[in-house]
C-alpha cells in the first residue's frame, strides 16, 4: 500500500494531524512544536475516558508504534466497545488510522473517520481526512476492477454453450454494470440465455446508482411480450426513486407502470404490487428520514395514494392486506393514531398480516415509552404470533433501561440507559441527535465480508495470501461478481448517507 502519510514529510503530517486527539507516536512526527501543542490536547481528551477505554487505547497506539495494525486495530475495536455510545475523537481517528495503514480496509478506515468528523466536524483537519477519504473510495472503485478483470478471465476459461459459461458471461454483466461500464455490460446480453432478465437487472443497477433516466432506457430494450419482467423492472426504478426521496420520479414511474400493463389479470397485478410497493416505500423513507430529510406532510399523499391502490387488489390477493399492516404503521409513526387503526382492521381478512399490523401499532407505542398503550395493543395479536417479539422485547428494554437509570450503582449501566432511553420519542415526533450521524458510521466498521473477503481478494490480487478465495476457481465467478455488488452497493450507500448526514449537522 503506497505510503499516503509519510513519516519524512513533516509538513504534510502537521497539517493533517493540527488539532487531533492523537498520540503522536503513531506518526513517528518528531517536529517538537506539534508535539507541544497536542500535548495539552491529548491529556484533556485522556482524561475524559474512563479506565478500560484508555488501558485500550495505549495498548492500541503501543501495537500502532510498531506498525502492528491488525493487533491494533483488534484494541481499538475493544475501545470502542467498551466507551459505549461515547468514543473519543482521538480513538475513532486512530482507529480508521489504522485500518486505514492495513490495507484492504479502506470501508472501515472510511467509517472510522466519518465517525471522527461527525465528532468534531469542525476539526481543524478536516479538509484534510476528507480528502483522504476521496482518495480511499477512488481505491475501493479501483479494486472492484480489479476484481471485475479477474472475474472475466476466470469466466473466459469455460466454454461459452456450457452451463459454467453462461452463468459466468451473465455474472460479469451485472458486475459491469455495478462499476458503472453499463454499455459493455448491455453488449453481453445478447449472448445470454436469459436476455429480459439481464436488462432487468443492469436497468436495477443502474437504478441503484441513481441513473433513472439510463435505467428506463435500458427496460426499452425488454420486448413487450416479456410483460411481467418489464413490470418487474419499472418497478424496482420506483422503489429506487423513492428511496431516495424522489416523489416526482415515484409518480411518474408509477403512471408508466400503469400504461405498461396489459389487460389479464396477472398483469393487473402485478402494475398494482408495483405501484403500491413504491408508494409505501417513498411514504417510509419521507417518514423515518434515513437518507433523506424527513417530511411527515410530503408522506401522507403517498400514504393515501398506497392505500387507494391497495383497495383495488382482488380480495383473494394477499398483497392487498400485507399493504395494510404496513401503512397501519407508517400512520403511527406520524402520528394518526385513529387512521392507524382503522387501516389495520381492514387485514382482519388475513390473521397473519392482522397480527402484522397490531405488532406495528404496539411496537410504534412501546418506542415511545407508551407501554400501557402497547400492552392493548399485543392483546390484539394472535398468542402464537411472532408479531408480539418485537413490541415485548422493546417493552423490556425501556423497563430495565428505567430501572437502571433510577437505582444501578453502575455508571456505565447508568450511561447506557441514558442512550437508550433518548431513542424513545415522542409518536409523531422526529427529532435530531447528533449521535444519529455517527451510528451509521458504524456499518462500514462491522460489515464483515466487504472488510475481510474484499481484503483476500485484494491481497490475493498481490500475491500476498495463498488462502485466498481466489484459490478455488469452483464458483468463483459468481462469488466475485457478488463480491463486486457488495462494494459498489455500499459505496455508493456510503457516499449517499455522508452527504445527507453533512447537510443535516450544518443545519444543527
Amino acid at each position: 500500500m503506497k505510503n499516503i502519510f509519510p513519516f519524512t514529510n513533516g509538513h504534510f503530517v502537521a497539517r493533517l494531524f493540527a488539532g487531533l486527539f492523537v498520540v503522536l507516536a503513531i506518526t513517528g512526527f518528531q517536529a517538537a512544536s506539534a508535539r507541544q501543542a497536542n500535548a495539552k490536547t491529548t491529556q484533556v481528551a485522556a482524561a475524559n475516558e474512563n479506565k478500560e477505554v484508555k488501558k485500550f487505547i495505549d495498548l492500541g497506539m503501543k501495537e500502532a508504534k510498531q506498525k502492528n495494525w491488525r493487533a491494533a486495530i483488534e484494541h481499538f475495536k475493544k475501545a470502542v466497545y467498551a466507551a459505549s455510545y461515547k468514543p473519543p475523537a482521538r480513538l475513532l481517528f486512530n482507529a480508521g488510522f489504522a485500518n486505514d495503514k492495513l490495507g484492504g480496509r479502506e470501508f472501515a478506515a472510511i467509517g472510522y473517520y466519518r465517525a471522527y468528523l461527525a465528532k468534531v466536524p469542525d476539526a481543524r483537519n478536516a479538509k484534510a481526512i476528507m480528502k483522504r477519504i476521496g482518495e480511499l473510495e477512488v481505491k475501493i472503485a479501483g479494486n472492484a476492477r480489479k476484481l471485475l478483470k479477474l472475474m472475466e478471465s476466470f469466466a473466459a476459461e469455460f466454454p461459452p454453450d456450457s452451463y459454467a459459461g453462461r452463468n459466468g458471461y451473465y455474472a460479469v454483466a451485472i458486475a459491469r454494470a455495478e462499476v458503472g461500464d453499463v454499455e459493455q455490460a448491455i453488449a453481453l446480453v445478447p449472448k445470454l440465455s436469459s436476455i429480459a432478465a439481464a436488462y432487468s437487472i443492469i436497468a436495477h443497477t443502474q437504478a441503484k446508482s441513481g441513473d433513472f433516466s439510463g435505467a428506463k432506457q435500458t427496460c426499452r430494450k425488454i420486448k413487450k411480450r416479456y410483460n411481467i419482467t418489464l413490470l418487474g423492472a419499472y418497478g424496482n426504478i420506483a422503489i429506487e426513486q423513492a428511496k431516495v426521496g424522489d416523489t416526482k420520479g415515484v409518480l411518474e414511474t408509477a403512471k408508466q407502470i400503469a400504461t405498461i400493463a396489459e389487460p389479464g389479470k396477472n398483469n393487473r397485478k402485478y402494475a398494482l404490487e408495483a405501484q403500491t410497493d413504491a408508494y409505501i416505500e417513498i411514504a417510509s423513507t419521507l417518514i423515518q428520514g434515513n437518507d433523506v430529510e424527513w417530511d411527515f406532510k410530503a408522506a401522507k399523499p403517498f400514504l393515501t395514494l398506497a392505500k387507494e391502490t391497495a383497495d383495488k387488489f382482488d380480495s383473494s390477493v394477499n398483497k392487498k392486506y400485507s399493504a395494510y399492516a404496513h401503512l397501519s404503521g407508517l400512520w403511527m409513526k406520524i402520528g394518526n393514531v385513529k387512521k392507524a387503526w382503522e387501516v389495520a382492521a381492514l387485514a382482519k381478512p388475513n390473521k397473519e398480516d392482522l397480527d402484522f399490523a397490531y405488532g406495528n401499532i404496539a411496537q410504534v407505542y412501546a418506542s415511545a415509552g407508551e407501554i400501557e398503550e402497547a400492552e392493548k395493543a399485543l392483546d390484539m395479536i394472535s398468542r402464537g404470533s411472532h408479531r408480539r417479539e418485537g413490541p415485548i422485547s422493546t417493552i423490556k428494554s425501556y423497563r430495565k433501561a428505567k430501572k437502571d437509570l433510577e437505582t444501578s450503582s453502575n455508571r456505565k449501566e447508568r450511561e447506557n440507559a441514558q442512550v437508550w432511553l433518548r431513542v424513545f420519542k415522542p409518536i409523531g415526533k422526529r427529532t435530531f441527535s447528533r449521535a444519529e450521524a455517527l451510528d451509521w458510521t458504524y456499518s462500514a466498521v462491522s460489515n464483515y465480508r466487504i472488510n475481510e473477503d474484499f481484503r483476500k481478494y485484494i491481497h490475493a490480487l498481490e500475491g500476498k495470501e495463498s488462502d485466498s478465495p481466489v484459490s478455488n476457481r469452483d464458483g468463483i465467478v459468481t462469488e466475485l461478481g457478488g463480491a463486486i455488488a457488495n462494494i459498489m452497493r455500499s459505496l455508493r450507500q456510503f457516499q449517499k448517507k455522508a452527504a445527507f448526514w453533512k447537510n443535516r449537522l450544518r443545519k444543527n
